[in-house]
């Protein structure tokens, strides 16, 4: 039986897989920045609809109130027993998110859209389906706050695609919610 012996040469190469080491790296460094820097716009988002249906309430307080002040004494409640909720304008809702992400909102399919745009026209962050609500106080709260405390709730989907080399992917589509509570000064 014969032995086949390899032939090594004392030198090897390893620029190819260095390169392509570096590449791979580069690609996910991209990729964890892209991932990071849509999340973070998503915070931002889901900051000014917080801070919008506050807002939204607080001007609408005199159309609200009528409804909402035998928080006194009572509550309105659906036929289930359920506090009743009143739906907040989601014009002024939206109106506010896009103030507050310098945005101009634009009639859209599915309501009112917000959007940002980057300097080449390309969609960077797009806020729609903006809807907020005020739901009654319990009765007779154990805080001992005869108003109660109303709670405000939104909901918004917001969607940012992906540039460079990234572009054929999906966009990340997160559908975000929101709640504050509102204790009214009667």
């Amino acid at each position: 039986m014969r032995k086949i012996h390899w032939r090594k040469s004392g030198k090897g190469n390893m620029l190819p897989f260095v390169a392509f080491f570096l590449l791979a790296l580069l690609v996910i460094f991209y990729w964890m920045y892209s991932y990071f820097a849509a999340y973070t716009l998503a915070a931002e988002a889901e900051q000014a609809l917080q801070a919008a249906i506050i807002s939204t309430a607080q001007s609408d307080y005199d159309r609200l109130y009528g409804a909402l002040r035998v928080g006194y004494s009572g509550r309105y409640e659906d036929e289930d027993g359920t506090p009743k909720a009143y739906d907040l304008d989601a014009e002024k809702v939206a109106e506010a998110v896009g103030k507050s992400m310098g945005m101009d909102p634009k009639a859209g399919e599915d309501g009112i859209v917000c959007a940002r745009y980057d300097e080449d026209g390309a969609a960077v962050i797009s806020v729609s389906k903006m809807v907020g609500q005020v739901k009654n106080p319990t009765f007779a709260p154990e805080g001992g706050n005869a108003g109660g405390t109303y709670t405000l709730t939104g909901t918004a989907t917001v969607e940012i695609p992906f540039h460079g080399i990234m572009a054929y992917a999906d966009p990340i589509v997160i559908d975000i919610s929101v709640a504050a509570d509102w204790t009214p000064r009667f």
